[in-house]
């Protein structure tokens, strides 16, 4: 298969590809660091290829930051994301049943500062960078609960918060 874009690759965004192009693909990175290529050819008449930064925050280390961990407002160990790859951070918390409100930030609450609406467990939930709202979460049941930031879309990053069993 043969597939090329006289478009430019623009890091995290969909470039629809050309079967049977002769055009090579045009990519410009700025910033040294692992990228992961993504061609989606579900559709073989207009397969894409999505470029991104596979660690988005690289070495800024990222907390949930709230009313969710014994941790509150402050930035430690306690409520640090882990990194798992492939663009995903997580961490798992013991809850008590009620009502919570946190947001993702970094030690400055500069890059990332992500907040939004509040979740409804098990979906995803798009995140803004900057905002100055809280997340809230309503826990119906004691337990564990893995929280999951999605980084693989720069434009669109996602919290989801699961039950774990």
């Amino acid at each position: 298969m043969n597939l090329g874009s006289s478009s430019p690759v623009i890091l995290g965004e969909n470039i629809i590809l050309a079967p049977g192009s002769n055009d090579n693909l045009l990519l410009t990175i700025a910033t040294a660091a692992t990228y992961r290529f993504v061609v989606d050819a579900r559709n073989p008449d207009a397969p894409v290829i999505k470029v991104y930064m596979d660690d988005l925050f690289a070495a800024t280390p990222v907390y949930l930051r709230g009313t969710v961990s014994s941790a509150g407002w402050d930035a430690n160990a306690t409520n640090r994301l882990v990194y798992e790859g492939k663009g995903l951070y997580r961490l798992t918390l013991t809850m008590a049943a009620g009502d919570y409100m946190f947001k993702v930030a970094e030690t400055n609450w500069s890059n990332p500062n992500l907040g939004g609406p509040a979740v409804v467990l098990g979906e995803p939930n798009e995140l803004t960078q900057g905002s100055n709202d809280n997340i809230g979460i309503n826990i119906p049941t004691a337990g564990s609960y893995r929280f999951t930031l999605d980084t693989t879309s720069q434009n669109a990053i996602t919290i989801t918060v699961d039950a774990v069993n």
